[in-house]
């Protein structure tokens, strides 16, 4: 290597006799051990290692910072392991089983250093060539783009998110189901007597998730008052059920039910007393235990679904229906969001309104019964 005598203001820059490169050596803060360190960047021409040198400041403001270490798959597992701890149960393995299954077999051996937006591309591109579908690859796109912005944060990455430069792929998520008044009611005639009744009823009347459902307790049920109170909700976790805190803070909330969910939960009292089981639980197996959702819809819920002869039709369809109905009934937004624990009326909604166009219809009869001039009106003028 050879040395020459720099421009005002270059840095140390040199060039290798033996591969012609231009390097650039630049000294970075002494590291926990007290050591020097040094950062070289290297270019074939000099003009490219000043642009290099450039960009690098502009990531860094203003600075050159250390260089990211470890692999993708170091930093990823690791930001897994704080998200098992500060975050809910169902969010942590939808996180995993993101990375694990999607992004890990194509991403955990490339250096966070040089990890480009073009590898967030290819990784797009090969999961759809191998047929994984568009609403799986977003949730991989989710995750992945919380890692780094994690990265990011604590100064591990220093550049701007890759995950954010490149857009997900478009997913068009199929139409939810909702019944109308007359299905609703062919349902729930289909499901009298079964063992799940209070569930299903619940659901469709009080919006309920079926986590929400099927967590409830006893304790949780107030005959005289005519309320549920949601405190937590039943998870799945690898074919094993877990009792977890529900999904926001706005889910934790009492909820009036009507005389439909209170005389199916009455019924459903009288054959827990005769069962023995003793489970705190108002829907358990007639031993005692949570149902599996797999079992739940396929021995349960499916059915009452044909013998109603409504199609397209999974349990959370029932919380679906629950929100369309009440619009439609003239449920203020704002009580809806509240019964069904959405922090905010706006995303009640924005998740609801669209499936309703009744809403639209009766707005324009509102507005024509206000302004239309009453008859007679004008001959007592």
């Amino acid at each position: 290597m050879s040395n020459r005598r720099r421009a005002k203001g270059e840095g140390t820059i040199v060039r290798h006799k033996s591969t012609g490169l231009w390097a650039y050596a630049v000294e970075l803060p002494a590291g926990t051990n007290g050591k020097r360190r040094r950062r070289f960047i290297y270019a074939k021409t000099k003009p490219e290692l000043m642009r290099k040198i450039t960009d690098l400041r502009a990531a860094g403001g203003g600075t050159i910072a250390p260089r990211a270490t470890g692999t993708l798959g170091e930093w990823v597992e690791s930001w897994l392991e704080t998200v098992r701890m500060q975050q809910r149960l169902n969010t942590y393995l939808a996180y995993k089983n993101a990375w694990a299954l999607h992004a890990k077999p194509k991403l955990g051996h490339l250096k966070m250093e040089r990890f480009e937006p073009d590898d967030v591309r290819r990784l797009y591109s090969g999961l759809s060539k191998s047929r994984v579908s568009q609403a799986t690859i977003q949730k991989v796109g989710v995750a992945m783009r919380r890692a780094f912005n994690v990265a990011i944060r604590e100064g591990r990455y220093r550049r701007a998110n890759p995950f954010s430069l490149v857009g997900l792929p478009k997913h068009d998520p199929k139409e939810k189901h909702a019944l109308d008044p007359a299905q609703g009611a062919a349902f729930l005639e289909a499901g009298r007597g079964t063992r799940y009744e209070a569930a299903w009823v619940i659901m469709l009347t009080a919006g309920t998730r079926i986590g929400e459902t099927f967590g409830l307790e006893w304790k949780d049920v107030n005959f005289e008052r005519r309320t549920i109170t949601v405190r937590q909700a039943l998870v799945e976790i690898g074919g094993r059920t877990e009792i977890a805190p529900p999904k926001t803070k706005g889910s934790r909330r009492t909820i009036d039910i009507g005389s439909l969910a209170v005389e199916a939960l009455r019924r459903r009292k009288r054959e827990a007393e005769r069962e023995e089981h003793g489970s705190r639980f108002v829907f358990v197996t007639s031993i005692g235990t949570h149902p599996a959702r797999k079992t739940l819809r396929r021995d349960h819920f499916d059915p009452i679904a044909k013998k109603a002869k409504v199609s397209g039709m999974t349990p959370h369809s029932l919380r679906h229906s629950s929100a369309t109905m009440a619009l439609i009934a003239g449920t203020s937004p704002k009580t809806l969001a509240a019964r069904l624990g959405h922090s905010n009326p706006q995303i009640t909604l924005a998740l609801y309104q669209h499936y309703v166009p009744e809403l639209g219809k009766q707005a324009a009869r509102d507005i024509d019964a206000i302004l239309k001039p009453r008859r007679g009106a004008s001959k007592k003028r």
